[in-house]
Protein backbone atom coordinates (compact mmCIF):
# COMPACT_ATOMS: atom_id res chain seq x y z
CA UNK A 1 0.00 0.00 0.00
CA UNK A 2 2.79 2.39 0.83
CA UNK A 3 4.40 1.94 -2.58
CA UNK A 4 1.07 2.51 -4.27
CA UNK A 5 0.46 5.74 -2.34
CA UNK A 6 3.88 7.10 -3.39
CA UNK A 7 3.02 6.56 -7.03
CA UNK A 8 -0.24 8.48 -6.61
CA UNK A 9 1.59 11.40 -5.02
CA UNK A 10 4.16 11.52 -7.77
CA UNK A 11 1.43 11.34 -10.35
CA UNK A 12 -0.28 14.38 -8.85
CA UNK A 13 2.91 16.46 -8.78
CA UNK A 14 3.69 15.98 -12.46
CA UNK A 15 0.84 18.18 -13.81
CA UNK A 16 1.86 20.90 -11.38
CA UNK A 17 5.44 20.82 -12.62
CA UNK A 18 4.30 20.94 -16.25
CA UNK A 19 1.99 23.85 -15.51
CA UNK A 20 4.84 25.74 -13.87
CA UNK A 21 7.07 25.10 -16.86
CA UNK A 22 4.42 26.34 -19.27
CA UNK A 23 3.92 29.49 -17.22
CA UNK A 24 7.65 30.19 -17.27
CA UNK A 25 7.84 29.70 -21.02
CA UNK A 26 4.85 31.92 -21.69
CA UNK A 27 6.22 34.57 -19.37
CA UNK A 28 9.49 34.45 -21.28
CA UNK A 29 7.65 35.08 -24.56
CA UNK A 30 5.69 37.98 -23.10
CA UNK A 31 8.92 39.50 -21.88
CA UNK A 32 10.08 40.10 -25.47
CA UNK A 33 9.74 43.78 -26.44
CA UNK A 34 6.85 44.68 -28.73
CA UNK A 35 8.00 46.49 -31.86
CA UNK A 36 6.26 49.41 -33.56
CA UNK A 37 7.61 50.27 -37.02
CA UNK A 38 7.73 53.80 -38.42
CA UNK A 39 9.27 55.70 -41.30
CA UNK A 40 8.65 57.95 -44.27
CA UNK A 41 7.54 57.31 -47.83
CA UNK A 42 8.75 59.96 -50.26
CA UNK A 43 9.14 60.89 -53.91
CA UNK A 44 12.68 60.26 -55.06
CA UNK A 45 12.81 62.48 -58.14
CA UNK A 46 16.50 61.91 -58.82
CA UNK A 47 16.40 58.21 -57.82
CA UNK A 48 19.36 58.49 -55.45
CA UNK A 49 17.62 56.66 -52.60
CA UNK A 50 17.69 59.60 -50.19
CA UNK A 51 15.08 62.23 -49.42
CA UNK A 52 16.48 65.52 -50.66
CA UNK A 53 15.18 68.95 -49.68
CA UNK A 54 12.80 69.34 -52.62
CA UNK A 55 11.46 65.79 -52.47
CA UNK A 56 8.10 65.67 -50.67
CA UNK A 57 6.56 62.90 -48.65
CA UNK A 58 4.14 60.66 -50.51
CA UNK A 59 0.68 60.17 -49.03
CA UNK A 60 -1.77 57.36 -49.57
CA UNK A 61 0.74 54.50 -49.71
CA UNK A 62 -0.49 51.39 -47.89
CA UNK A 63 2.07 49.84 -45.54
CA UNK A 64 1.54 46.31 -44.23
CA UNK A 65 3.70 44.38 -41.76
CA UNK A 66 3.49 40.69 -40.83
CA UNK A 67 5.65 39.35 -38.00
CA UNK A 68 7.09 35.87 -37.50
CA UNK A 69 4.13 34.91 -35.31
CA UNK A 70 1.61 35.72 -38.02
CA UNK A 71 0.42 38.99 -36.51
CA UNK A 72 -0.21 41.83 -38.95
CA UNK A 73 -0.64 45.60 -38.93
CA UNK A 74 -1.63 47.99 -41.70
CA UNK A 75 -1.60 51.75 -42.07
CA UNK A 76 -1.45 54.45 -44.74
CA UNK A 77 1.18 57.15 -45.13
CA UNK A 78 0.01 60.63 -44.13
CA UNK A 79 0.15 63.92 -45.98
CA UNK A 80 3.85 64.30 -45.18
CA UNK A 81 4.60 60.68 -46.07
CA UNK A 82 5.13 59.55 -42.48
CA UNK A 83 3.60 56.39 -41.06
CA UNK A 84 3.60 54.27 -37.89
CA UNK A 85 2.57 50.63 -37.69
CA UNK A 86 1.07 49.32 -34.46
CA UNK A 87 3.32 47.23 -32.24
CA UNK A 88 3.82 43.61 -33.20
CA UNK A 89 4.67 40.84 -30.73
CA UNK A 90 7.14 38.96 -32.90
CA UNK A 91 10.89 39.38 -33.22
CA UNK A 92 11.01 40.07 -36.97
CA UNK A 93 8.59 41.50 -39.51
CA UNK A 94 8.11 41.67 -43.26
CA UNK A 95 7.11 45.20 -44.28
CA UNK A 96 5.51 45.79 -47.66
CA UNK A 97 4.74 49.12 -49.31
CA UNK A 98 1.96 48.92 -51.90
CA UNK A 99 3.18 50.72 -55.01
CA UNK A 100 0.70 52.86 -56.99
CA UNK A 101 0.29 51.63 -60.54
CA UNK A 102 1.66 54.88 -61.96
CA UNK A 103 4.90 54.73 -59.97
CA UNK A 104 7.88 52.45 -59.73
CA UNK A 105 10.14 51.58 -56.80
CA UNK A 106 13.61 52.98 -57.17
CA UNK A 107 16.99 51.66 -56.11
CA UNK A 108 17.94 50.79 -52.54
CA UNK A 109 19.47 53.66 -50.65
CA UNK A 110 20.43 54.90 -47.22
CA UNK A 111 16.95 56.29 -46.71
CA UNK A 112 14.96 54.70 -49.48
CA UNK A 113 14.87 50.93 -49.65
CA UNK A 114 12.78 48.55 -51.69
CA UNK A 115 9.02 48.09 -51.48
CA UNK A 116 9.51 44.88 -49.44
CA UNK A 117 11.78 45.04 -46.38
CA UNK A 118 12.58 42.75 -43.45
CA UNK A 119 12.90 44.43 -40.07
CA UNK A 120 14.31 43.15 -36.76
CA UNK A 121 11.89 44.23 -34.02
CA UNK A 122 13.25 42.01 -31.25
CA UNK A 123 14.69 45.06 -29.50
CA UNK A 124 11.50 47.11 -29.56
CA UNK A 125 10.35 50.00 -31.73
CA UNK A 126 12.18 50.59 -35.00
CA UNK A 127 12.18 53.87 -36.91
CA UNK A 128 13.63 54.97 -40.22
CA UNK A 129 12.05 52.19 -42.25
CA UNK A 130 11.68 54.43 -45.29
CA UNK A 131 10.67 53.75 -48.87
CA UNK A 132 11.14 55.91 -51.93
CA UNK A 133 9.12 55.85 -55.11
CA UNK A 134 9.08 57.82 -58.30
CA UNK A 135 7.08 58.19 -61.46
CA UNK A 136 9.84 57.91 -64.10
CA UNK A 137 8.18 60.59 -66.23
CA UNK A 138 8.84 63.13 -63.46
CA UNK A 139 12.59 62.85 -63.82
CA UNK A 140 14.43 65.77 -65.36
CA UNK A 141 18.15 66.46 -65.48
CA UNK A 142 19.52 69.72 -64.15
CA UNK A 143 19.93 71.63 -67.45
CA UNK A 144 16.96 70.83 -69.70
CA UNK A 145 15.81 72.78 -72.73
CA UNK A 146 12.48 74.59 -72.54
CA UNK A 147 10.44 74.26 -75.73
CA UNK A 148 7.64 76.59 -76.79
CA UNK A 149 5.80 77.82 -79.86
CA UNK A 150 5.81 81.27 -81.41
CA UNK A 151 3.92 82.83 -84.31
CA UNK A 152 4.67 84.45 -87.65
CA UNK A 153 2.25 86.49 -89.73
CA UNK A 154 0.28 85.82 -92.89
CA UNK A 155 -0.20 82.54 -94.74
CA UNK A 156 2.16 80.09 -93.03
CA UNK A 157 2.19 77.73 -96.02
CA UNK A 158 3.10 80.03 -98.90
CA UNK A 159 3.40 83.51 -97.38
CA UNK A 160 6.56 85.61 -97.14
CA UNK A 161 7.37 84.31 -93.64
CA UNK A 162 6.67 80.61 -94.22
CA UNK A 163 10.34 79.70 -93.72
CA UNK A 164 10.50 81.46 -90.34
CA UNK A 165 10.66 79.42 -87.14
CA UNK A 166 7.50 78.78 -85.11
CA UNK A 167 9.14 76.75 -82.34
CA UNK A 168 11.91 77.90 -80.04
CA UNK A 169 14.06 76.14 -77.45
CA UNK A 170 15.93 77.95 -74.67
CA UNK A 171 18.02 76.73 -71.76
CA UNK A 172 16.32 76.22 -68.40
CA UNK A 173 18.95 78.51 -66.90
CA UNK A 174 18.18 81.43 -69.22
CA UNK A 175 17.74 84.62 -67.20
CA UNK A 176 16.68 87.08 -69.89
CA UNK A 177 20.10 88.50 -70.70
CA UNK A 178 21.97 87.38 -73.81
CA UNK A 179 19.68 84.36 -74.10
CA UNK A 180 20.88 81.72 -76.53
CA UNK A 181 17.86 80.27 -78.28
CA UNK A 182 17.27 77.75 -81.03
CA UNK A 183 14.84 78.60 -83.81
CA UNK A 184 13.60 75.20 -84.92
CA UNK A 185 10.63 74.17 -87.07
CA UNK A 186 9.47 76.31 -89.99
CA UNK A 187 5.99 77.85 -90.22
CA UNK A 188 5.25 75.87 -93.38
CA UNK A 189 5.70 72.59 -91.45
CA UNK A 190 3.13 73.11 -88.68
CA UNK A 191 1.68 76.61 -88.83
CA UNK A 192 0.11 78.29 -85.82
CA UNK A 193 0.18 76.05 -82.71
CA UNK A 194 -0.28 76.50 -78.98
CA UNK A 195 -0.47 73.19 -77.10
CA UNK A 196 2.81 71.32 -76.54
CA UNK A 197 3.27 67.80 -75.16
CA UNK A 198 6.46 65.82 -74.56
CA UNK A 199 6.78 62.05 -74.38
CA UNK A 200 9.79 61.71 -72.10
CA UNK A 201 10.74 58.10 -72.82
CA UNK A 202 10.98 58.71 -76.56
CA UNK A 203 12.04 62.38 -76.52
CA UNK A 204 9.23 63.24 -78.94
CA UNK A 205 7.41 66.58 -78.96
CA UNK A 206 3.86 67.15 -80.18
CA UNK A 207 1.99 70.39 -80.90
CA UNK A 208 -1.67 71.22 -81.57
CA UNK A 209 -3.16 73.60 -84.15
CA UNK A 210 -4.37 76.90 -82.76
CA UNK A 211 -6.33 79.73 -84.37
CA UNK A 212 -4.74 83.15 -83.98
CA UNK A 213 -5.50 86.25 -86.01
CA UNK A 214 -3.24 87.08 -88.94
CA UNK A 215 -1.26 83.84 -88.75
CA UNK A 216 -2.05 80.73 -90.75
CA UNK A 217 -2.63 77.11 -89.81
CA UNK A 218 -0.52 74.09 -90.67
CA UNK A 219 -0.92 71.50 -93.44
CA UNK A 220 -3.50 68.72 -93.40
CA UNK A 221 -1.53 66.34 -95.59
CA UNK A 222 -3.80 66.91 -98.60
CA UNK A 223 -2.59 70.27 -99.83
CA UNK A 224 -4.76 72.40 -97.57
CA UNK A 225 -4.80 73.55 -93.95
CA UNK A 226 -6.55 72.13 -90.89
CA UNK A 227 -7.90 73.33 -87.56
CA UNK A 228 -7.39 69.84 -86.12
CA UNK A 229 -3.73 69.19 -86.82
CA UNK A 230 -1.47 67.50 -84.28
CA UNK A 231 2.16 67.69 -85.35
CA UNK A 232 5.20 65.75 -84.28
CA UNK A 233 8.43 67.67 -83.82
CA UNK A 234 11.57 65.64 -84.43
CA UNK A 235 14.59 67.20 -82.76
CA UNK A 236 17.73 66.56 -84.78
CA UNK A 237 20.15 68.56 -82.63
CA UNK A 238 19.86 71.14 -79.87
CA UNK A 239 19.57 73.74 -82.63
CA UNK A 240 17.47 72.08 -85.34
CA UNK A 241 14.19 70.20 -85.67
CA UNK A 242 11.54 69.38 -88.24
CA UNK A 243 7.77 68.98 -87.90
CA UNK A 244 5.34 66.69 -89.69
CA UNK A 245 1.64 65.90 -89.43
CA UNK A 246 1.04 63.21 -86.79
CA UNK A 247 -2.77 63.18 -86.97
CA UNK A 248 -5.48 65.37 -88.48
CA UNK A 249 -8.44 65.33 -86.11
CA UNK A 250 -10.69 67.50 -88.28
CA UNK A 251 -12.11 64.64 -90.40
CA UNK A 252 -12.71 62.61 -87.20
CA UNK A 253 -14.05 65.23 -84.78
CA UNK A 254 -15.31 68.58 -86.03
CA UNK A 255 -12.78 71.18 -85.00
CA UNK A 256 -14.37 73.88 -87.15
CA UNK A 257 -13.57 75.46 -90.49
CA UNK A 258 -10.40 77.45 -91.14
CA UNK A 259 -11.54 81.10 -90.79
CA UNK A 260 -8.45 82.59 -92.40
CA UNK A 261 -8.26 84.00 -95.94
CA UNK A 262 -8.00 81.52 -98.79
CA UNK A 263 -4.82 81.64 -100.90
CA UNK A 264 -6.86 83.00 -103.82
CA UNK A 265 -8.38 85.90 -101.86
CA UNK A 266 -7.25 89.40 -102.75
CA UNK A 267 -7.85 92.52 -100.68
CA UNK A 268 -7.09 96.22 -100.81
CA UNK A 269 -6.17 97.91 -97.56
CA UNK A 270 -4.39 101.19 -97.17
CA UNK A 271 -4.23 100.59 -93.42
CA UNK A 272 -1.98 97.57 -93.92
CA UNK A 273 0.79 99.68 -95.36
CA UNK A 274 1.00 97.38 -98.34
CA UNK A 275 -0.26 98.95 -101.52
CA UNK A 276 -2.35 97.32 -104.20
CA UNK A 277 -4.72 94.41 -104.02
CA UNK A 278 -3.16 91.19 -102.79
CA UNK A 279 -3.57 88.21 -100.48
CA UNK A 280 -1.34 89.65 -97.76
CA UNK A 281 -3.77 92.53 -97.25
CA UNK A 282 -6.49 89.98 -96.44
CA UNK A 283 -4.26 88.47 -93.77
CA UNK A 284 -3.45 91.77 -92.10
CA UNK A 285 -7.16 92.33 -91.55
CA UNK A 286 -8.20 88.66 -91.15
CA UNK A 287 -11.73 89.60 -90.11
CA UNK A 288 -12.99 86.01 -90.15
CA UNK A 289 -10.64 84.92 -87.38
CA UNK A 290 -11.51 87.57 -84.81
CA UNK A 291 -14.71 85.88 -83.67
CA UNK A 292 -13.31 82.33 -83.76
CA UNK A 293 -10.22 82.59 -81.55
CA UNK A 294 -10.78 80.23 -78.64
CA UNK A 295 -13.88 78.80 -80.33
CA UNK A 296 -12.40 76.69 -83.12
CA UNK A 297 -9.32 74.56 -83.51
CA UNK A 298 -7.49 72.90 -80.64
CA UNK A 299 -6.49 74.14 -77.21
CA UNK A 300 -3.85 72.68 -74.96
CA UNK A 301 -2.19 69.30 -75.50
CA UNK A 302 -0.83 67.00 -72.81
CA UNK A 303 0.02 63.39 -72.01
CA UNK A 304 -1.49 61.54 -69.06
CA UNK A 305 0.63 60.39 -66.11
CA UNK A 306 2.05 57.27 -67.78
CA UNK A 307 2.39 59.01 -71.16
CA UNK A 308 0.37 56.47 -73.12
CA UNK A 309 -2.66 58.68 -73.79
CA UNK A 310 -2.58 62.10 -75.43
CA UNK A 311 -5.33 64.60 -74.62
CA UNK A 312 -6.37 67.82 -76.31
CA UNK A 313 -9.31 70.22 -76.12
CA UNK A 314 -11.64 70.60 -79.10
CA UNK A 315 -12.45 74.30 -78.85
CA UNK A 316 -15.19 73.98 -81.46
CA UNK A 317 -17.26 71.49 -79.45
CA UNK A 318 -15.93 72.23 -75.96
CA UNK A 319 -14.96 68.58 -75.49
CA UNK A 320 -11.93 66.76 -74.16
CA UNK A 321 -10.46 64.49 -76.84
CA UNK A 322 -8.70 61.30 -75.76
CA UNK A 323 -6.11 59.77 -78.08
CA UNK A 324 -4.73 56.38 -76.95
CA UNK A 325 -1.39 56.64 -78.71
CA UNK A 326 0.68 54.20 -76.64
CA UNK A 327 4.38 54.46 -75.89
CA UNK A 328 6.09 55.03 -78.26
CA UNK A 329 3.28 57.13 -79.67
CA UNK A 330 1.49 56.09 -82.85
CA UNK A 331 -1.60 57.71 -84.36
CA UNK A 332 -4.72 55.85 -83.13
CA UNK A 333 -7.47 54.54 -85.37
CA UNK A 334 -10.50 56.86 -85.57
CA UNK A 335 -12.64 54.32 -83.71
CA UNK A 336 -10.28 54.42 -80.73
CA UNK A 337 -10.60 58.18 -80.22
CA UNK A 338 -12.96 59.25 -77.43
CA UNK A 339 -14.66 62.56 -76.67
CA UNK A 340 -15.75 63.70 -73.21
CA UNK A 341 -18.10 66.52 -72.30
CA UNK A 342 -16.34 69.06 -70.10
CA UNK A 343 -18.46 70.12 -67.09
CA UNK A 344 -19.61 73.75 -67.16
CA UNK A 345 -21.75 73.88 -64.00
CA UNK A 346 -19.24 76.09 -62.17
CA UNK A 347 -19.79 78.80 -64.78
CA UNK A 348 -23.61 78.68 -64.61
CA UNK A 349 -23.93 81.71 -62.35
CA UNK A 350 -21.61 83.81 -64.50
CA UNK A 351 -22.36 82.95 -68.10
CA UNK A 352 -24.34 80.66 -70.34
CA UNK A 353 -22.98 77.20 -71.02
CA UNK A 354 -22.27 78.26 -74.59
CA UNK A 355 -19.98 81.00 -73.26
CA UNK A 356 -17.67 78.73 -71.30
CA UNK A 357 -14.27 78.28 -72.90
CA UNK A 358 -12.21 75.20 -72.03
CA UNK A 359 -8.56 75.52 -72.96
CA UNK A 360 -5.89 74.41 -70.48
CA UNK A 361 -4.86 70.85 -69.64
CA UNK A 362 -2.69 69.26 -66.98
CA UNK A 363 -2.11 65.62 -66.10
CA UNK A 364 -2.68 64.27 -62.61
CA UNK A 365 0.88 63.54 -61.42
CA UNK A 366 0.18 59.91 -60.49
CA UNK A 367 -3.18 58.70 -61.78
CA UNK A 368 -3.14 57.99 -65.54
CA UNK A 369 -6.94 58.10 -65.64
CA UNK A 370 -7.26 61.69 -64.42
CA UNK A 371 -6.75 64.98 -66.24
CA UNK A 372 -7.34 68.56 -65.13
CA UNK A 373 -9.11 70.91 -67.56
CA UNK A 374 -9.04 74.69 -67.24
CA UNK A 375 -12.26 76.53 -68.20
CA UNK A 376 -12.88 80.28 -68.50
CA UNK A 377 -16.36 81.66 -67.79
CA UNK A 378 -16.20 84.22 -70.59
CA UNK A 379 -19.73 85.73 -70.34
CA UNK A 380 -19.41 86.78 -73.96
Amino acid sequence: MTHHIRRLVKGRRLPLLLASLIIVLLSGRQALAAGAISGTVFRDYNANGGQDTAEPGLSGIIITAIDDLGNSATTTSGADGSYTLASLAGSAARVEFTVPSSMAAVQDGAAGATSVQFVDISGGDVGGVDASFNNPTHYCHSTPLLFTTCFVGLDNQTGPFSAEAVTVAVSYGADGTAVSKSHMTAASEMGSAFGVAWQASTGRIFTAAYIKTSTGLGPNGSGSTTTGGIYEVTVATAMTATASLFLDLHPIVDTGADPHPAPTDSCTSAASGIGGSNNNNCWWHDGGAFTTVGKRGLGDLDFNADQTVLYTVNLNSGELVELPVGNPAAAPAPGDINNYTIPTADCAALSAASDTRPMALAAHPDDPDKMYVGVTCSAQ
